[in-house]
């Protein structure tokens, strides 16, 4: 059976994490981690957001990329979804 929803990146403003809808990210979130959705979610039930398509996020993909000598890759959501798995995407958002 294949899942015929849309991936997006979904931020919660430090991790991002290629999901269907913030039930997805919560999902995906709470078993990488291992901690409690109910430890981090606010009151009105929000916490992931999701970033428009068109919002390009810079990511360090190599260890130039993150001392500085070299620029991080920088695509949009949509470029990171279209190369990138349901799942973890990356440590802080850009």
């Amino acid at each position: 059976m294949t899942d015929e929803r849309r991936l997006h990146v979904f931020s919660d403003g430090e991790e991002c994490y290629i999901a269907y809808d913030a039930e997805d990210a919560w999902a995906l979130w709470t078993k990488s981690t291992g901690e409690k959705r109910a430890d981090y979610e606010f009151e009105d039930g929000s916490y992931w957001t999701c970033l428009a398509d068109d919002h390009v996020l810079k990511i360090c993909m190599d260890a130039a990329q993150y001392n500085g000598t070299a620029p991080a890759v920088a695509k949009t959501c949509a470029e990171w979804v279209a190369t990138n798995e349901r799942g973890y995407l990356c440590g802080h958002d850009e």
